[in-house]
Parts: C-alpha cells; structure tokens; sequence
C-alpha cells in the first residue's frame, strides 16, 4: 500500500469525505490521486490537521492508521497508579506536532540556560578576581 493509499484508509476510516480532506488540508482535491508517496511538508500538513493519523504507519508499514492515545504517568509519585502527570485521572493524548512543539522548546530553553549558566560563570571569574 503506498503513503497516499494509506492517507485513503485513514479518510475512510474516520468517515472524512475528500472535499473536507481538502478543505482542511488545502490540497487540491485530486491530490491523493496523483503520484504515490506524500512529502514531508505535505505529512507535516496532514499530521498537524489529523493527529492521530499514525504517521509511523507511513514509516513502517504499520496496518493501524489511527494513533492510539498516549498516557503519561508521574512514576515517582506514591498515588501515581490512577493520576497522570497533571493529577487528573485519565489519558492524555499528545500529537505529534505537540511533541515537535515541545522539542523545540525543550532546545530553546536548553540554550537560554546555557547562556545564563556561561553568564554566572563569568561574573564568578571577576568575583574572584577581586
């Protein structure tokens, strides 16, 4: 099954109709008709409007097109068996543009305190020095 015929399954799946597809997407409405593999700001496009499309499907040649809701778990609490992270009983459920958008905050954050640790550093040197 090639990427664009699995996008298909997952549209007939989730009973969406390919004008809404396209309406969301902003594809032309032939699109899925044309060529076979999808790009990768096509994907990003798909993903950030479907999230649960599974687009380790596309990767793997996984069967299951829709992605399964992600549970988070605090571990390291001792009431940590029927509360997730937030102290709210339930699932949570994170897409994949959510967990690109924390990766790259992650990465700014890492920076910015980098930048803050090389600046107490430097005023440490001159406090020492004097």
């Amino acid at each position: 099954m090639t990427d664009k015929e699995k996008v298909k399954q997952y549209l007939k799946l989730k009973d969406i109709g390919r004008t809404q597809f396209s309406e969301v997407t902003g594809f032309s409405s032939s699109f899925l008709d044309s060529g076979t593999s999808l790009g990768v700001d096509k994907l990003k496009i798909i993903v950030d409007n479907f999230p649960d499309f599974n687009v380790w499907a596309l990767l793997k040649d996984e069967e299951n097109l829709i992605a399964e809701p992600q549970s988070i778990r605090n571990t390291n609490s001792p009431n940590s068996q029927n509360n997730n992270i937030n102290k709210v009983s339930g699932n949570v459920t994170i897409s994949h543009n959510d967990i690109s958008n924390l990766i790259e905050l992650n990465k700014e954050l890492n920076k910015r305190l980098e930048t803050s640790q090389n600046q107490v550093n430097i005023l440490l040197d001159i406090l020492k020095t004097k």
